[in-house]
């Protein structure tokens, strides 16, 4: 990180992308009190392909049917316990 009032960054501004390669952050100042914040530009992540997206879901699927569920279902209990007095007519 790199402190740089205003003038300096004026005169060296031909060597701004240098400077902030090298530095990774640099801070611009006016009368000591912080006004900017120059950062490189982040790659972007790539994109997956479609058949990568394919494989993923696919693993996804194949892990999600693996799974054993027990027990009973709390809707089919609730409604046993809801309506235990109840008659239909």
């Amino acid at each position: 990180m790199q402190y740089l009032n205003i003038r300096e960054m004026r005169s060296i501004l031909g060597k701004l992308d240098q400077l902030v390669e090298g530095q990774q952050e640099l801070i611009i100042t006016r009368n000591k009190l912080e006004i900017a914040r120059e950062l490189p530009i982040q790659p972007k992540k790539k994109r997956p392909t479609h058949a990568q997206l394919r494989q993923l879901y696919s693993t996804r699927l194949s892990f999600r049917f693996s799974l054993k569920i027990t027990g009973s279902s709390r809707s089919s209990s609730f409604a046993s316990d809801f309506c235990n007095g109840c008659r239909v007519q």
